[in-house]
């Protein structure tokens, strides 16, 4: 279920009093707020943005000053990655550290991240803007692999940080203490901006129930949530960092996305 989260973001809907667009329940849980477009007009054509970039996803693991693990995702050129390239593939151990000793065979099993590889060159063919993702209580930075992957596949660096204090580990383990971490964030940037032109980059309880929320019938697939959420958040993130915005805003245009993604699209007003 890498990847697939349920995702609350804002759109533009001409002339209209949505606030907020929200996909329908798919494989998980977690709700994101993001930044909302301007209302005016789109003058371009919209693209689809859910399926995979221009690149390949190059994927290191690196560390904060504080010692905080840093999953850092980044651009590389297709036709540069060598034959011998490993596939980035996490384990149950990298989520659930010793308690996935412990678990029942088939209960968790290695994830193999599509088109994103470990160590490779990343691309010279330009700058990529730094997007950091802090995750929520009981989540892990291995958590939205596959979204990230798609992201550094449409030129963006995604560094994603490890909160040990809130991470799934010391959710199982009872000890989550749920602390703020704008330190390890702001030491992410710091560390990715060291590192830019140096290297090229049997538990029962409501934890079951988060691990399975979104994934039963009658929810939405979780492939069809992924799609609807690659395309919101590239598009999104294509109109903060000013990269095409026309095209990015016709992108996220109501009619559009219906059209697109039929049927997985939600409207919820603001009522006072």
């Amino acid at each position: 279920m890498d990847g697939a989260r349920v995702r609350r973001g804002r759109v533009a809907v001409a002339g209209s009093m949505v606030l907020l667009v929200w996909l329908l329940a798919g494989c998980g849980g977690t709700k994101e707020e993001a930044t909302t477009p301007p209302t005016t007009a789109a003058s371009a054509a919209p693209q689809d943005f859910s399926g995979p970039g221009p690149y390949a996803a190059g994927v290191t693991r690196l560390a904060t000053s504080s010692g905080q693990p840093v999953n850092v995702f980044y651009p590389a050129d297709r036709a540069a990655i060598p034959a011998s390239a490993a596939a980035f593939v996490y384990h149950p151990e990298d989520t659930l550290g010793p308690i996935a000793s412990v678990l029942p065979p088939g209960i968790a099993s290695d994830v193999t991240v599509p088109d994103a590889w470990v160590d490779v060159p990343a691309s010279t063919s330009g700058r990529f803007p730094l997007v950091v993702s802090s995750h929520g209580r009981g989540g892990t930075r291995f958590s939205q692999s596959s979204h990230f992957a798609h992201l550094a596949s449409w030129g963006f660096v995604v560094a994603a940080v490890e909160h040990p204090s809130r991470d799934l580990q010391a959710r199982l383990g009872r000890k989550d203490v749920g602390t703020s971490d704008v330190v390890a964030v702001n030491e992410a940037i710091a560390l990715l901006d060291t590192q830019n032109g140096s290297t090229g980059l049997s538990r029962t309880g409501p934890d079951i129930q988060l691990a399975e929320d979104g994934c039963l019938p009658p929810d939405t697939p979780a492939e069809q949530i992924q799609a609807v959420w690659n395309h919101l958040d590239t598009a999104q993130l294509r109109w903060a960092f000013g990269i095409d915005p026309t095209v990015a805003e016709a992108s996220l245009q109501r009619p559009y996305l219906d059209a697109t993604f039929p049927g997985t699209i939600a409207e919820y007003q603001d009522v006072p």
